[in-house]
């Protein structure tokens, strides 16, 4: 009996932990541009130039490009607060953590830019 209550706490417990996909409004398009920066070497400082950047989140994974580099990943979502979304992925060239967070109601994210980056603003596509 009591193997019986072990195997379907187990199966239980899988189904909860599987995350639901994002809402539909919030699957898309969005678009941005990492602002220039400049990078301090120790002996000089270097011009980075800005970069685009796209974003385009499915059910399951998201495609994202910086300037000429795309990566397809799967990504994590919690809900920080009431209008605020977190979107987390590892990015497979560098096993990078990147933190996304969607607002809610303007359906906007900022991307947190890695030291010395700039943070980002991508805002979604609109359909034509």
């Amino acid at each position: 009996m009591t193997k019986v209550l072990i195997l379907i706490f187990l199966v239980s417990t899988s189904f909860v932990s599987a995350q639901k996909p994002l809402k539909k409004k919030f699957l898309g398009e969005y678009e941005g541009e990492i602002s220039a920066y400049k990078i301090n070497t120790g002996s000089q400082f270097i011009d980075v130039l800005a970069t685009p950047v796209y974003l385009t989140i499915e059910k399951t994974e998201l495609v994202f490009k910086v300037g000429r580099n795309e990566m397809t990943l799967p990504y994590t979502w919690t809900k920080k607060d009431k209008k605020t979304l977190e979107i987390v992925f590892i990015r497979s060239t560098d096993e990078t953590k990147e933190i996304l967070k969607l607002t809610k109601k303007t359906r906007e994210i900022v991307r947190e830019g890695l030291y010395p980056q700039p943070d980002c603003i991508l805002k979604k596509v609109r359909k034509k």
